[in-house]
């Protein structure tokens, strides 16, 4: 039969090929995804134990050391009494296979005085800085060098850096002392690498 002018021939209907979704092995086993916590603080000190003293023999200091935090502004907390050191718990506990274990101390305050740390200003390269932790270790640094910082300069030289190779820093303030404000223009950063 011949079609008309204009009319579509019919064409016989074709089977369309569709690809096949590979099917799983039934022996493959796909490796576990480890879950693990965001939050810094449960990776603040995973294979060390927090430090729970300080002692610097030149110096004749031998300090307790509490975990602090941040303020509402970013700041790292302090223990009010000079003769407490603070140890920012978000970064490496000492002993930490990398990163800085930073500890500070107000150098003075109106209630309790001069603190101990006035005197990190005068250790000299090679002191030893014993840091004894809840586990009952202690691990020997030694001071590499002392450093003056303004305040505002602080997180930018590197004082809470978690990488890197292991070491502490002891931190209290200096510079000159403004009253308006009650506070110092500058801290004192003390550097010590782990003894060999």
């Amino acid at each position: 039969m011949t079609a008309s002018p204009g009319a579509v021939a019919e064409q016989p209907a074709r089977a369309v090929e569709v690809p096949q979704a590979p099917r799983p092995d039934a022996e493959r086993v796909l490796p576990a995804v480890p879950i693990r916590s965001a939050a810094v603080e449960d990776h603040a000190s995973e294979s060390s134990a927090p430090p729970d003293r300080v002692a610097i023999p030149t110096l004749d200091l031998d300090l307790p050391v509490r975990p602090v935090g941040v303020h509402d502004d970013g700041s790292m907390e302090v223990p009010e009494n000079p003769s407490v050191v603070g140890w920012y718990r978000f970064g490496p506990a000492p002993g930490s296979a990398k990163g800085a274990t930073v500890l500070a101390a107000h150098v003075d305050s109106l209630r309790y005085g001069l603190g101990p740390f006035a005197q990190l200003k005068t250790l000299q390269p090679g002191a030893e800085v014993l840091v004894s932790d809840t586990a009952g270790r202690t691990i020997t640094y030694r001071v590499e060098e002392v450093t003056r910082t303004g305040k505002a300069d602080l997180v930018d030289a590197g004082v809470f850096d978690r990488s890197g190779t292991p070491r502490l820093h002891l931190i209290t303030c200096g510079g000159s002392f403004h009253p308006e404000s009650r506070t110092y223009s500058d801290n004192v950063i003390v550097t010590a690498i782990p003894a060999e």
